[in-house]
């Protein structure tokens, strides 16, 4: 594989500037890859948020999660921890630009496309054959298979790009919309792992970024995945006024959740490939 210099990122720098980028082995710098980014984890929120709301009466705790309501959410959330990344392909945008008919197609043909254009963007962009996401697609054309609604899942794209239409500093500012280029040529999966839950709790912990650049491998970085979506809880009790006795469920539903997405989208996007763990002590080396 070739690698770059070795990076190593603060566990405490997600809950500021830093992003967390999908799995996907196509990229060109270092990265923390989490299965979707943090639009990954942001539906995670969702699906637990929605099936705590399910599971309890009415005047225990209740929720209308509409396109509105995620995007005021989105909107607070991005401005709470300062990044967040979601990314496409190459393919899924000739996709939608052949069905805007475009005279040429770019990243930056779609965030700057006049209001007019907007609501047809959204129809394409929330579609599957629009999504460049490998996960995200899955979870689009396999709702079910995630414990999740797909209605819930557009409508959590739709409020990024509406907030990237916005141009509002505070939040579109902080948005990152990511296009890859070329196929996929992975060969195995790096799992980057602390051993331990009680890392979370260690605000001075660095992860090593993966550095791979050459395409050659998913990474994911389990202890990233677990301190953000830690982190993403405590803000969503405050956000949705969960109750504090509920907490315990909400956290519980989250973290399950968060398993099965990786888990699904491992058995349908990359069941034969060899998995590696990498942790602390072999990490300088991987």
């Amino acid at each position: 594989m070739h690698r770059t210099a070795p990076q190593r990122v603060g566990l405490k720098d997600l809950l500021s500037h830093q992003h967390l980028s999908c799995i996907d082995g196509r990229k060109h710098h270092c990265t923390l890859g989490v299965p979707g980014g943090n639009m990954g984890v942001f539906i995670v929120l969702l699906t637990a948020i929605e099936h705590l709301a399910h599971e309890t009466t009415p005047d225990t705790f209740t929720t209308n999660l509409n396109t509105s309501t995620i995007q005021a959410y989105l909107a607070d959330y991005v401005r709470h921890f300062g990044s967040f990344y979601m990314h496409s392909d190459e393919l899924a945008m000739r996709h939608v630009c052949s069905r805007m008919n475009w005279d040429f197609c770019s990243d930056s043909k779609i965030l700057g496309a006049p209001v007019q254009e907007h609501q047809a963007l959204l129809e394409l962009l929330t579609q599957p054959e629009g999504t460049g996401c490998g996960h995200i697609k899955l979870m689009l054309q396999n709702p079910e298979d995630y414990h999740a609604r797909q209605a819930l899942i557009q409508d959590a794209l739709a409020a990024f790009f509406m907030l990237l239409w916005q141009r509002d500093p505070e939040t579109s500012g902080h948005l990152i919309y990511h296009v890859l280029i070329g196929e996929h040529e992975e060969e195995e999966l790096l799992i980057y792992d602390h051993e331990e839950d009680a890392h979370l709790e260690d605000e001075t912990l660095e992860l090593c970024a993966d550095c791979n650049v050459d395409g050659k491998a998913f990474a994911y970085h389990k202890t990233a995945l677990r301190y953000i979506i830690q982190h993403s809880i405590q803000h969503a009790v405050e956000w949705f006024g969960i109750p504090s006795t509920l907490t315990p469920i909400f956290t519980e539903i989250a973290f399950h959740n968060a398993k099965t997405h990786l888990v699904t989208t491992q058995q349908k996007l990359l069941p034969e490939l060899p998995v590696r763990v990498i942790t602390p002590a072999d990490q300088e080396v991987a």
